[in-house]
């Protein structure tokens, strides 16, 4: 943080953001959890967003690797990286 960076976590909790609504500050950290048991709390409340990817029905939990490809496009994309 002493840097300007942002931590950022991938959870669902709730109070968690939408990663569709969700304003991407210029320098991140993100933090993505183990599949199904996720980020523990002591590690949550140290993050200053807490963030999720929105779906349909009863599953909670995706693959890691999938998330962090979804949370890196989200921000490549809303950040103008991928627009040239």
């Amino acid at each position: 943080r002493a840097d300007g960076y942002t931590v950022v976590a991938a959870e669902i909790t709730d109070d968690s953001v939408p990663l569709n609504t969700f304003s991407w500050p210029d320098k991140v950290i993100t933090i993505y959890g183990e599949e199904g048991a996720g980020i523990p709390q002591t590690i949550l409340d140290y993050c200053d967003h807490i963030v999720h990817i929105p779906g349909r029905g009863s599953v909670r939990s995706i693959n890691v690797a999938a998330c962090a490809a979804t949370f890196l496009y989200d921000y490549s994309n809303k950040r103008g990286y991928l627009n040239g």
